[in-house]
């Protein structure tokens, strides 16, 4: 351009690879920094399915995935288990969906989602169980003053769970650890722990003993 002078800078090869061999050492330092950063902290948008218990007969994961894809979400959340677990679980008395089959929803559903580079956030659900688990372990559900166990109120197959009991302390974390194990989740979320509203005053040994050991007496009639 006119009225410039151009300025030539002389480097040695020697000084040129110092330079660059400085860049490659910097680069990945800033890299590590954005790695380092949550993911869950620039998140703008999330998706969730509630998987029910008849979705692994037809359920088509390529086109639900598709779908949360068009709407460019950063993370999806899955039903995971807790209540109902919707791929093959080990652990005792976690209820596999009875439609389920040879199925694995949750796998599938999860591999469709990182295909899309969405994160995958299991939804677990903490607070009731079915009566199987009922009747093996007594001792994980909340109780009314006469003893007995407190159905759901739309589902009255499925028992509240009290989370002072060891379904809290045991039997959800090796659920947790088992779809940890199995699964590429990016994280968890605890649906239900504890649920809206007051909590209910909870009868049970497990409760009986935290008021008699922690607080002095019994439980009140009311929260």
């Amino acid at each position: 351009m006119v009225g410039q002078r151009s300025t030539v800078i002389s480097v040695t090869w020697r000084e040129f690879l110092t330079v660059f061999a400085a860049l490659v050492v910097l680069a990945p330092l800033g890299a590590r920094e954005a790695e380092e950063k949550p993911w869950y902290s620039t998140m703008r948008r999330c998706g969730q399915i509630n998987f029910n218990e008849r979705d692994p007969v037809a359920m088509d994961v390529k086109a639900w995935a598709d779908y949360w894809a068009s709407l460019k979400v950063d993370a999806l959340l899955l039903g995971g288990g807790g209540i109902v677990a919707f791929y093959p679980t080990e652990v005792p008395f976690h209820h596999r969906s009875e439609f389920l089959g040879r199925r694995d929803l949750f796998g599938e559903m999860t591999a469709a989602a990182k295909k899309q580079s969405m994160r995958v956030v299991a939804r677990m659900d903490c607070n009731y169980a079915y009566e199987e688990a009922l009747k093996a372990h007594p001792e994980w559900f909340e109780r009314n003053k006469d003893g007995s166990p407190r159905k759901h109120s739309e589902s009255p197959w499925l028992y509240k769970t009290c989370m002072f009991s060891t379904y809290f302390t045991e039997q959800m974390p090796a659920i947790y650890r088992e779809i940890n194990k199995n699964y590429p989740v990016d994280g968890f979320f605890t649906n239900g722990w504890p649920s809206t509203g007051a909590p209910g005053v909870c009868y049970c040994d497990s409760c009986q003993k935290v008021y008699r050991e922690k607080v002095g007496g019994v439980p009140p009639a009311a929260t």
